[in-house]
């Protein structure tokens, strides 16, 4: 089973606006650090800000913020906010084998998956980034007119 590539890029991007230390993250700024387009990582991102996870500020110096603290966003909201709720239509219908066997064990691997996922924190995950080295660093460059 495992994460789909868009849950991937949800956490991914969640984590580096975790590590920004409260400063707005740009669209442009995650695309470049996560090596997607920003016509990729927009619609997840608007996803997440839907999901009341991430605060989203307009214009040129806009961006986006965590909208909660880090220690109160679980992975499992992040994977939940960025997955299709609708299930794949299909003139299948299943066997009774399907039903009665291949289906509550479904049932039972998105459960425990669910039950892992909710909980590991966004704290957690900045926390082992910082640890490994690999958690992004923010800072703008600093403007001074005088």
């Amino acid at each position: 089973m495992g994460l789909s590539r868009r849950s991937q890029m949800a956490i991914e991007a969640m984590v580096a606006i975790a590590c920004s230390g409260g400063e707005l993250v740009s669209t442009t700024m995650l695309a470049e650090r996560m090596a997607v387009s920003r016509r990729t990582l927009e619609p997840v991102l608007q996803a997440l800000a839907r999901a009341g996870l991430l605060i989203s500020t307009k214009g040129p110096t806009g961006g986006y913020a965590l909208a909660l603290e880090r220690n109160r966003i679980s992975v499992q909201q992040i994977v939940e906010s960025t997955e299709s709720t609708l299930e794949e239509e299909s003139d299948h219908k299943p066997s009774p084998l399907c039903r009665g066997v291949i289906d509550p064990i479904s049932k039972r691997i998105r459960s425990a998956e669910a039950e892992l996922l909710a909980g590991i924190k966004l704290s957690d995950l900045r926390l082992e980034a910082q640890r490994l080295g690999c958690a992004p660093s923010y800072s703008r460059p600093i403007d001074y007119v005088i």
